[in-house]
């Protein structure tokens, strides 16, 4: 019975279960990319189930610009890349509008092992400056 209860306690404690998932914003072809990485703990693609971009301000989270939001919760999806506004197979988007150059904006991702979130400005000469990021 102690073992069980160690073993327990291990598998809980485990860091795959609470991944961080780092987000590169980037510019491809005149547009908005987000790479999503699941991390050293897990490997591959993150299973998402919510993307969301929001107005950043003063370090605080803004208005809501963007969300995506998988339609069901039944199975998984990895998404290794998505362009800004563009529909996902399983996924329904509301807003996604055109960004402003020079504002700061903030992405995150959360899936069913854990979450990322990033803050980028559109530069003025259209690139992308990545402020900060959070993942391993």
């Amino acid at each position: 019975m102690r073992r069980f209860l160690i073993a327990l306690l291990l598998v809980g404690a485990c860091p795959r279960m609470a991944a961080s998932f780092p987000i590169m914003p980037r510019i491809a072809d005149g547009g908005l990319v987000l790479t999503f990485r699941a991390g050293k703990w897990i490997g591959g693609a993150p299973h998402v189930n919510v993307i969301d971009i929001w107005e950043a301000a003063d370090g605080k989270r803004g208005k809501l610009v963007c969300h995506v939001n998988r339609r069901t919760r039944v199975g998984s999806v990895e998404v290794r890349e998505w362009r800004y506004g563009e529909p996902i197979d399983g996924f329904d988007i509301e807003g996604c509008g055109t960004l402003e150059k020079g504002k700061l904006y903030g992405v995150t991702i959360v899936g069913p092992y854990g979450a990322g979130i990033a803050r980028f400005i559109l530069a003025e000469d259209g690139s992308v400056r990545v402020v900060e990021h959070e993942g391993r």
